[in-house]
């Protein structure tokens, strides 16, 4: 097998990794729950989660697709 597709499948896991996480804390992050509502602070968490459980399946699905091209084998039998 072909280790510079290895390398480049583990990199591209990486890079999801990173950019990932940088959404997370750069966007959802500084979003605040500004109110009178008690129950505000406790949705917006939730919503917060909901985001990130998202975007884990996003990744995961992504990843899926590019194992798919990279490791794509010839049907020979």
């Amino acid at each position: 097998m072909n280790h510079g597709r290895v390398y480049a499948f583990v990199a591209g896991i990486w890079a999801l990794m990173i950019a990932g996480g940088g959404i997370v804390v750069l966007v959802l992050g500084p979003i605040r729950a500004e109110g009178a509502d008690p129950y505000a602070a406790l949705a917006l968490s939730a919503a917060k989660a909901a985001v990130a459980i998202l975007l884990v399946a996003v990744w995961v699905l992504v990843m899926i697709i590019v194992k798919r091209k990279i490791f794509a084998m010839r049907q020979d039998a």
